[in-house]
């Protein structure tokens, strides 16, 4: 396949990509009222809510006395070859 098609796929794949992450999704929050965010909020959002979620554990251990676990997602991954 010759570079420029192969480019050319790589920038439609990628303009998927943005489309699908920046598209609109609408759901009903805990109150049950509609709601309407980009899946790349919502994803933004688990991700923070998350690390809130892993500073508290922290903090309620630390103030028990107990040590922190490591927390940096780079450690849990394998090492590679």
């Amino acid at each position: 396949m010759p570079q420029h098609a192969r480019l050319m796929r790589l920038a439609t794949r990628a303009a998927l990509a943005t489309a699908l992450l920046l598209a609109p999704l609408a759901y009903h929050n805990m109150a049950g009222e509609p709601q309407q965010r980009s899946r790349l909020e919502i994803v933004t959002h688990l991700v923070n809510h998350g690390t809130h979620h892993r500073g508290q554990i922290s903090a309620a251990l630390t103030a028990l006395g107990r040590p922190a676990p490591v927390l940096d997602y780079i450690y849990a991954l394998p090492e590679l070859p």
